[in-house]
């Protein structure tokens, strides 16, 4: 057997190659550079994620994080697994309750299932950070123990409110606005007597016309809206205001979905109207330029 560390990977005898140290180097190198790629596409992801979503799982991580160090009851510090987010969920989130909700005796009011599936779905976050970080072994954070866990909780819920004659109008088709409300709620919009009321009767519309979340419709440009004619609809011309949508919290792959929007025969609640009024005061009273469609660029941030 001879080796020569001068003349690159070494030699047996009988001719086989064993790799030298530079052969270890070069892994050593693309392995790091593995590494950073994996966070950069971890940090990447988190970017394009919405704002809300965002703030919403930080707040509940930070609670997480907060509970973990507490040695006693998460001794292996801010791991996430099943059987953890399940003690978690029980021992601090429903201990704790609403923070913004109280009983008539001033204790807090219990977590709904919508809530406590929102510290589901943060931690699960954090647990998926983890695996691909590569130093969370475990194979899943919501696995039996969560699913039991939120079973039991949701039948106990629907128990509690029967017993404590809860308001069963809660979150039905009954609890919405009359439409007086709607009448007062786009006059309110008027009065304001500025440019920003406008654009919020704009929002409004669209989130009330259009099934639109805020953030949707607050990030709406004119270059996702169209005209659309609808023929054979009567006497007159019948158009509908079309919003393509490409993203918002459900819709984060940018798959093209569609908003519509009629006139009312009521002015001062018709979307077609709330467009009108605010695009008027952006050109005449505020001024701004009319864009000249000459490239998409003009457009695209109005």
């Amino acid at each position: 057997m001879s080796y020569d560390s001068n003349a690159g990977p070494s030699t047996r005898d009988n001719g086989i190659a064993l790799p030298d140290a530079e052969h270890y180097e070069d892994m050593i190198r693309a392995r790091l550079a593995m590494d950073k790629n994996m966070q950069m596409v971890i940090a990447e992801n988190q970017t394009y994620r919405p704002k809300n979503t965002t703030a919403a799982y930080k707040s509940k991580q930070r609670e997480w994080f907060e509970w973990c160090a507490n040695k006693e009851k998460a001794a292996d510090g801010a791991i996430v697994y099943d059987a953890k987010l399940a003690f978690f969920l029980k021992d601090y989130a429903l201990t704790r309750g609403n923070k913004f909700k109280k009983n008539a005796d001033g204790s807090p009011a219990p977590l709904g299932r919508e809530s406590v599936l929102a510290y589901v779905k943060a931690v699960v976050d954090l647990y998926h950070q983890q695996v691909e970080a590569g130093f969370n072994k475990h194979t899943m954070a919501r696995g039996p123990i969560v699913k039991r866990f939120l079973d039991t909780h949701t039948k106990k819920e629907t128990r509690r409110k029967r017993t404590e004659y809860e308001d069963r109008g809660k979150n039905t088709l009954n609890d919405g606005y009359t439409d007086q409300e709607l009448l007062r709620i786009n006059q309110y919009f008027l009065v304001q007597n500025n440019i920003f009321s406008l654009r919020n009767k704009v929002c409004f519309s669209m989130s009330h016309a259009m099934l639109m979340r805020s953030e949707t419709a607050l990030g709406t440009q004119l270059p996702d809206l169209l005209i659309m004619e609808l023929k054979n609809q009567g006497p007159s011309s019948c158009f509908a205001i079309v919003a393509t949508i490409t993203f918002g919290k459900t819709n984060k792959d940018g798959k093209i979905q569609y908003g519509s929007a009629l006139r009312h025969r009521d002015v001062e609640v018709c979307p077609h109207g709330a467009f009108a009024q605010y695009f008027f005061s952006l050109f005449h009273h505020q001024n701004l330029p009319f864009p000249n469609f000459s490239t998409r660029r003009d457009c695209q941030d109005l």
